[in-house]
């Protein structure tokens, strides 16, 4: 595995391999006209024929992130696995000279590329020794640039610009220095060998949640529009035996009326969290594991929903100008929560109330308000009342 050294061996490997199979640094070429290769910033004061290599930015390769190397780790073990990252390079060629023809740059440009597409991988002598214990070999490849790119590069250096093209070694990975933890050694089993316990599992579902409203002699099923004291009617699969009824999370088996694998009926509670809006239906049944068996938590069916909606049980209207509207009833405010009431198509907003409690709030209705009857409903965070109570002018 490399160590730190890593991107300081990749760059010094690249150099080596231009250095040794560019055709203008072969042996019949004289030293003094060979290539020079160069690691560093572009715009460093050299001469003569050259080769810069510039590493400009440093990625960390997202197809390998966190990702443990095969055979790196026992079973159960962990730790943090090696950063792995790609490295790109900006390759620019030089003449002889800056003045005139620039058409030996292009040579050495075309013989640098040629001697990268070559021999892409980072194998061999050229290999520079902190790369020996890498899994696998860094591999150089042509990454097309942008004129906008390269010229980004340039402009930052305030250097002329030059001909070059950019190049991607994929990939280098450095070796975390922390500590792997391993698990610890499993303990024996009982005497008698390992058990297992197979709890057969029927998964409740709720296809249809539907309401019986109290006092109904018919008891006819309607769409989920309930108040407190009205009927849940929940039609599904496995919904009979140990299943428990969660209304927002809160246990309401206690108010189940029948179970039936298919059908489950149950009076909505008056409990704290159930107030006006939405509220999430849930069936679980819990598991009976060990010796002796204790309830564990098991599975639940899908979510369902009802909207809880106030209860208006009497209206006492007092004569005025206006009259005083005095509802009683059962969750007909809520604190923090968009409050008013509707006389016929006129709003009263909580401002005007005179009285606000959950089972009791006093206001004035609307003024100038011609002669007529006109119902009163009373809406809590979205949900309506719909008993009928009107007032009569």
């Amino acid at each position: 595995m490399s160590d730190y050294r890593a991107i300081q061996g990749v760059s010094s490997s690249i150099k080596n391999l231009l250095e040794t199979f560019m055709f203008l640094n072969r042996a019949d070429v004289a030293s003094d006209d060979r290539v020079k290769i160069t690691v560093g910033l572009p715009d460093q004061d050299a001469e003569g024929k050259r080769v810069n290599l510039f590493l400009y930015q440093v990625t960390e390769c997202p197809y390998l992130k966190n990702q443990d190397l095969p055979g790196a780790a026992g079973a159960g073990e962990y730790g943090h696995p090696p950063v792995v990252l790609d490295l790109h390079y900006l390759l620019t060629a030089y003449a002889e000279s800056d003045e005139g023809d620039q058409i030996e740059a292009h040579q050495i440009m075309g013989d640098a590329m040629r001697a990268l597409h070559d021999h892409p991988y980072l194998v061999g002598d050229i290999l520079d020794p902190s790369l020996e214990d890498a899994v696998e070999p860094a591999k150089i490849t042509l990454e097309p640039l942008t004129v906008e790119d390269v010229t980004k590069v340039w402009v930052a250096l305030n250097t002329p610009y030059r001909l070059s093209v950019g190049y991607k070694a994929t990939v280098v990975q450095i070796q975390s220095r922390i500590q792997r933890s391993a698990p610890g050694l499993i303990g024996e089993g009982p005497g008698g060998g390992v058990r297992v316990v197979v709890a057969p599992i029927a998964r409740p579902r709720i296809d249809e949640a539907l309401v019986i409203r109290q006092g109904d002699a018919t008891n006819r099923e309607r769409v989920a529009y309930a108040r407190i004291g009205d009927r849940l009617a929940l039609k599904g699969q496995n919904l009979s035996g140990d299943a428990r009824l969660l209304l927002n999370d809160e246990d309401a088996t206690a108010s189940i009326v029948s179970k039936k694998p298919n059908r489950m009926e149950a009076t909505i509670p008056d409990i704290a969290a159930l107030q006006p809006g939405p509220v999430t239906i849930r069936v679980s049944v819990d598991i009976l594991l060990g010796d002796p068996p204790v309830p564990h938590r098991g599975v639940s069916s899908n979510l369902s929903v009802f909207v809880l909606v106030p209860r208006v049980t009497q209206l006492t209207v007092t004569a005025g100008n206006p009259p005083q509207l005095d509802p009683h009833g059962v969750r007909l405010f809520q604190d923090g929560k968009e409050c008013m009431t509707l006389v016929g198509d006129r709003v009263v907003p909580p401002a005007a109330y005179t009285t606000s409690e959950t089972d009791h709030i006093v206001l004035p209705a609307p003024a100038n308000l011609p002669a007529g009857t006109y119902p009163v409903r009373v809406r809590v965070n979205g949900a309506e009342s719909f008993d009928v109570h009107n007032l009569v002018i």
